[in-house]
C-alpha cells in the first residue's frame, strides 16, 4: 500500500467544548481501518514521536494513525496543566478517533513516558474502543520516580522538565508581544542553563522559585503535596484491576521509571490481564546499545530505535529462517481484534521489537534471556 493522506490539525471537540488537534495519517481507499493514537505534549510532529511511531510505514500496513497535542499545548486549545484531564481528554479523543471517517471502531495507544501514561489514563476511563495500549518507559506511582524518590523531591526532574515544558507556555502567553517573548524566553533559558550552577541550589520552601519567575505549571509534585486527591490524575498505582485490555510495556533497567514498568506488569498479571514486557539495556531517553561506558552490542537496539537504525545492525545480519520469522511476525493484517492491535502497536514501534538483548517476560510466566524472537 503505497499511497496515503495525511490531515494536519484536525479538531477534536472534548466534553467541556475545548478543542483538541490531532495529525491523522491514513491509507488511500476508504478502509475500514484500526486506529493506533498516541497523545502528547511535546509537539505531535517532534522526531522522538514519529520515531516511536512512523505513521508513514503504520499507513502502508493499514492502520490509521492520530497524534494529538493535549491540551494546552501546540495546536491545541486550553490550559497547560500536567496530568490534569488526561483521563477525561483521553476517554473523549478513543471515542472520536474511533468514530473518524475510515475507522474501523477500534483503537490502540502507543507512547512513551507521559505519553505511556496518557494511554493508562485514558483505559482506566473505560472507552469503549480501546482495545490495547503498549505503554514504555513510565511510571506506577508517580512518588516512586516522577515526583519524588523514597520520599525526596526529585529535582532532577522536575525542575528541568518543568522549564523546558515552559517554553510553549511563554509563546502562548507573549504571542502579541515580540519583546515580552524574547525576554521571557531569554530568562527560561537562562534558568535551565544555570540549574547546575546554582538553581538546583534555591531550596524550594514553597514554589521552586524558578517556576514562580516565569509563572509555570510544574510537574505536579508541588501541587500533589497541596492537593493530594488531585495526584491520581496521573497514578496507575493501585488501579491496575480497572484495565481490561492487553498491554505490551516495554521498560529499560537504567531508566528512572524502571520499578514502575516492572510494578505495572506484575500488577497486570496478578490482576489475570493479558501483559507483555520487554526490559533491555536502555536508559529513558537512549534506547541504543551504548548507555553510558558499556556497549551493549548491537542486538541491544531498542523499540524507540528509529526503523532505519535498527534494521542495518540487526536483520540484514539475521539468518533467513529468523529474519522470516521476524517478519511473519509483524502484523500486515488488520482485522482489528485486541490482539493484532497490541501487536501491531509492539512491533511498529520498532521493526524488530521483539529482537533484542534484555529479558523477555510473558503472561504465561515463560522468560527469555539474550537476544531472542518472539
Amino acid at each position: 500500500m503505497a499511497e496515503m493522506q495525511v490531515e494536519f490539525d484536525v479538531p477534536a471537540e472534548m466534553r467541556d467544548g475545548t478543542v483538541l488537534r490531532a495529525d491523522v495519517y491514513r491509507p488511500r481507499g476508504t478502509g475500514p481501518w484500526p486506529v493506533l493514537l498516541s497523545r502528547l505534549p511535546y509537539g505531535k510532529q517532534m522526531p522522538m514521536a514519529l520515531a516511536i511511531l512512523d505513521p508513514l510505514a503504520a499507513a502502508r500496513r493499514g492502520f490509521m494513525v492520530v497524534i494529538q497535542d493535549t491540551r494546552g499545548r501546540f495546536a491545541s486549545e486550553g490550559q497547560w496543566e500536567p496530568w490534569t484531564y488526561e483521563e477525561s481528554d483521553g476517554y473523549d479523543t478513543v471515542r472520536w478517533a474511533a468514530a473518524l471517517p475510515g475507522a474501523s471502531g477500534s483503537v490502540g495507544m502507543i507512547g512513551v513516558s507521559y505519553f505511556g501514561n496518557t494511554q493508562w489514563m485514558a483505559a482506566l476511563s473505560k472507552p469503549p474502543e480501546l482495545k490495547a495500549i503498549a505503554p514504555m518507559v513510565t511510571w506506577s506511582d508517580p512518588d516512586d520516580g516522577l515526583w519524588t524518590r523514597g520520599g525526596a523531591i526529585e529535582l532532577g526532574i522536575t525542575a528541568p522538565w518543568t522549564l523546558m515544558m515552559g517554553a510553549d507556555a511563554l509563546m502562548r502567553r507573549h504571542g502579541t508581544d515580540p519583546a515580552a517573548l524574547v525576554g521571557g524566553i531569554t530568562g527560561l533559558v537562562k534558568d535551565l542553563d544555570g540549574l547546575a550552577g546554582g538553581g538546583y541550589g534555591e531550596l524550594p520552601t514553597g514554589r521552586f522559585p524558578a517556576f514562580a519567575r516565569h509563572d509555570l505549571p510544574e510537574l505536579g509534585y508541588e501541587r500533589s503535596r497541596r492537593e493530594p486527591d488531585w495526584a491520581t490524575s496521573c497514578r496507575v498505582a493501585g488501579r491496575h484491576e480497572e484495565v481490561d485490555l492487553p498491554t505490551f510495556q516495554v521498560g529499560g533497567w537504567y531508566d528512572i521509571f524502571c520499578q514502575g514498568t516492572l510494578d505495572n506488569f506484575t500488577a497486570m498479571r496478578s490482576a489475570g490481564r493479558s501483559a507483555t514486557l520487554i526490559m533491555g539495556p536502555w536508559s529513558h531517553a537512549n534506547q541504543q546499545h551504548v548507555i553510558g561506558d558499556v556497549n551493549c552490542a548491537r542486538a541491544a537496539f531498542g523499540p524507540t530505535t528509529p526503523p532505519g537504525l535498527i534494521d542495518t545492525p540487526m536483520l540484514a545480519s539475521m539468518n533467513g529462517p529468523a529474519r522470516d520469522k521476524l517478519t511473519n511476525k509483524i502484523p500486515m493484517r488488520h482485522t482489528g481484534r485486541p490482539e493484532d492491535i497490541a501487536e501491531a502497536a509492539a512491533f511498529l514501534a520498532g521493526e524488530a521489537a521483539g529482537y533484542i538483548t534484555g529479558v523477555v517476560l510473558d503472561v504465561d510466566g515463560g522468560i527469555s534471556i539474550g537476544s531472542s524472537i518472539r
